[in-house]
């Protein structure tokens, strides 16, 4: 599997030359995460202890801890569950906004 870490960039350059000096930006990972297949992380850009980001996502912008990343641009889908340090039962410590129901999105899952 291919995961796909840049730390390079370059800066916007002219007409005649668009890619302008190269500049580098560090990558951080924290504990426990795990990237899925394809995914891509940008330069610069800092991934919390405990998350996952999905196969194929475009990481941009930090990532919070314990969170579900997807998408391009990679977004928070939600807050995972975190364990105690006794190794007791998991934990929500927050929970993403829902999207609000609508008669269209009622009608499609059979609500």
């Amino acid at each position: 599997m291919r995961v796909l870490l840049s730390t390079s960039s370059h800066e916007l350059a002219g007409a005649s030359r668009r890619a302008g000096n190269v500049s580098g930006r560090p990558i951080t990972i924290g504990d426990g995460c795990w990237i899925g297949a394809g995914a891509t992380i940008l330069g610069g850009v800092s991934i919390g202890a405990g998350t996952v980001i999905a196969a194929g996502s475009v990481v941009n912008s930090d990532c919070e801890p314990n969170a579900l990343y997807a998408g391009c641009p990679a977004v928070r889908k939600k807050y995972l569950p975190q364990h105690t340090q006794e190794g007791g039962p998991a934990v929500v410590a927050r929970s993403a906004p829902s999207p609000t129901t609508t008669s269209a999105n009622r009608r499609d899952s059979g609500i």
